[in-house]
């Protein structure tokens, strides 16, 4: 079902009971199953992953620094040099930190997009204290990336408030 759900070319049925399972499961079976699966959650299953809201915030905080960067460029010149490389240093870290809370029980009763814009936030904390990173850019990168999360954070209050 993963595959199904997440693959370009999702494996069938016929290629999992053999490759992957080994014939201890038939592909008869393996559908027979996702049936049950898909039938106990009355077909209501939610479609966006970890993943996919790591990739809008990332999006919308890359944007939001592009748009920032003409006016903040009058105090560092090479704050938007410097941003290009820190924005992927925070997506990887951000992710990272996603899969390691994801693999933690003590985190599932939050909602994905909690744990992900927390894991973008926490991101900014490593780099600000980083040795590599270390510099007056990257501080001020750190602050702008906080303000866009708090800014993201605000706008999606006000247009779910029951959800986050």
């Amino acid at each position: 079902m993963a595959s199904k759900y997440e693959d370009v070319y999702p494996l069938h049925s016929k290629i999992v009971a053999e490759k992957i399972a080994h014939f201890a499961i038939s592909a008869e079976d393996i559908v027979k199953k996702e049936r049950e699966i898909l039938q106990m959650f009355d077909f209501q299953l939610d479609f966006v992953t970890h993943f996919d809201f790591h990739e809008t915030y990332t999006d919308k905080i890359e944007k939001q620094l592009e748009f920032d960067i003409p006016n903040l460029e009058d105090i560092s010149p090479t704050f938007a040099e410097r941003s290009k490389t820190l924005i992927k240093q925070l997506g990887s870290m951000g992710m990272l930190l996603t899969k390691m809370a994801i693999q933690c029980a003590d985190f599932c009763p939050y909602s994905p997009s909690t744990l992900v814009i927390a894991s973008l936030y926490s991101a900014t904390a490593f780099l600000k204290h980083s040795t590599q990173y270390s510099c007056e850019d990257t501080d001020r990168f750190c602050s702008e990336v906080r303000r866009i999360i708090f800014c993201l954070t605000e706008d999606e209050k006000l247009e779910h408030p029951n959800i986050i």
